[in-house]
């Protein structure tokens, strides 16, 4: 089958769930000897057109000015080259109703005749800002409603995702995303102290670690606020670090952008994960700690109850002196520490892999085609 993914942002850019989940399942998709060209925008500026594991990538020109808003919306009109690949393609799939190449790659593949899926992440996003709310509603009931209404597969990251989108249920489809279970895992104390040392990071301290984007939605000021001399709390994911927390270098560490294999290996040196965010699907980085036999220490969103109910996930109010507190707590019980790793340790298979999230995937397109 010939395939024609798109993506807001994906590799190099590194700083986004939804942009891995897109190329995991390109490559994946590779793999099982399918033709896949992953068209996204080219941020940041690299290559127009180029391979990487099978994939042919096409990186689009665009304006990113809702950055700004932290609103992570690039916004770029399809080429004609992306067009020819569109009209020869035999699945047309793309990330998020509320994009606007999602609407334009919707239209052009009913006009070529082609098979239209949509994977839907997440809900709408609350922003402080109530025009910009507004303004996501909007979008959503007009562009995003149009999107959904073109798709002949709709899917959603989980099952509450799936029951907010309007459309025949029928239509629907739940499919979970993918661990890499060869990546990811808990290791030894030795191993551990070793790698705090590769990273210069103190061997004997606490470390508490967060993964995410530096926005509000993520909660990364309200972790930072609940900072103590007992921890130490790594930050990493993109964003700019605001200048009021530059200065604090003892009890948190800002690492930035982390490719996979770096990044697998701070979860591996951490204690505890640490994610207070909102509005969220089913995020890559808690199932990534889950892997790696760290306790999480999460707000409650809608679906978590259902997909994280082991004792390994506690849930915290957004609330900096709770969620001190409840990181204070999970560090000094023994009894969670080591169950986490356990239950890593003995329950690997449990975890859903990108390798069933790409082969449940294939099995969807073919009925469509």
């Amino acid at each position: 089958m010939k395939i024609v993914i798109l993506v807001s942002y994906t590799y190099p850019f590194v700083g986004s769930g939804i942009g891995q989940v897109a190329l995991l399942q390109a490559e994946g998709l590779e793999k099982l000897d399918q033709q896949v060209i992953l068209v996204s925008s080219n941020i940041p500026s690299t290559k127009k057109k180029f391979k990487k594991n099978g994939v042919l990538h096409i990186k689009l020109v665009c304006s990113n000015f809702l950055d700004k808003f932290h609103i992570p919306v690039p916004l770029f009109f399809l080429s004609g080259e992306v067009m020819g690949h569109i009209k020869n393609a035999d699945i047309v799939h793309s990330h998020d109703m509320l994009y606007p190449h999602s609407l334009q790659a919707a239209l052009i593949a009913k006009i070529y005749r082609k098979k239209f899926v949509l994977t839907q992440h997440v809900g709408l996003v609350q922003y402080k800002s109530k025009l910009i709310n507004l303004l996501q509603w909007i979008v959503a009931e007009t562009l995003g409603r149009a999107t959904i209404s073109l798709s002949d597969k709709v899917i959603a990251v989980n099952e509450d995702v799936r029951l907010t989108i309007k459309t025949n249920p029928f239509k629907t489809y739940t499919l979970l995303n993918g661990v890499d279970r060869m990546l990811f895992g808990p290791v030894s104390e030795g191993v551990k102290k070793l790698l705090r040392k590769k990273y210069e990071l103190p061997v004997n301290k606490k470390i508490v670690l967060f993964v995410g984007r530096l926005v509000p939605k993520k909660g990364y000021k309200i972790l930072f606020e609940a900072r103590d001399k007992n921890y130490l709390i790594l930050f990493a994911g993109s964003g700019i670090v605001p200048d009021s927390m530059k200065g604090e270098k003892t009890k948190t560490k800002f690492l930035g952008n982390l490719p996979q294999d770096k990044l697998s290996e701070i979860y591996k040196l951490s204690d505890i994960f640490v994610l207070p965010s909102r509005d969220e699907g089913l995020p890559l980085s808690i199932q990534e700690a889950l892997v790696s036999g760290l306790p999480v220490i999460t707000t409650k969103n809608p679906g978590y109850e259902k997909y994280f109910n082991n004792s390994q996930v506690i849930y915290s109010e957004r609330i900096p002196s709770k969620i001190k507190k409840t990181i204070l707590k999970v560090l000094s019980d023994k009894v969670i520490i080591n169950d986490a790793r356990e239950f890593a340790l003995n329950n690997r298979e449990r975890y859903y892999s990108w390798e069933d999230n790409v082969g449940d995937l294939l099995k969807i397109y073919k009925n469509l085609s």
